[in-house]
């Protein structure tokens, strides 16, 4: 996971989604993507950091 410094937005790594069963039951905007980001991730977020992210 990444944060833009001047939007604040967060950029998230990981594997495209791509099996049709799964993306039928997103509703996804045209320009967006779905990722699959692993749950071991969140091990690594820091509730102590104002946004979240350490």
């Amino acid at each position: 996971m990444y944060r833009d410094e001047d939007s604040g937005d967060f950029a998230v790594q990981g594997y495209v989604v791509s099996d049709p069963a799964d993306l039928a039951q997103m509703d996804i905007p045209s320009g967006e993507t779905a990722v699959r980001v692993p749950a071991s991730i969140f091990t690594y977020l820091s509730k102590d950091e104002p946004n979240g992210i350490s």
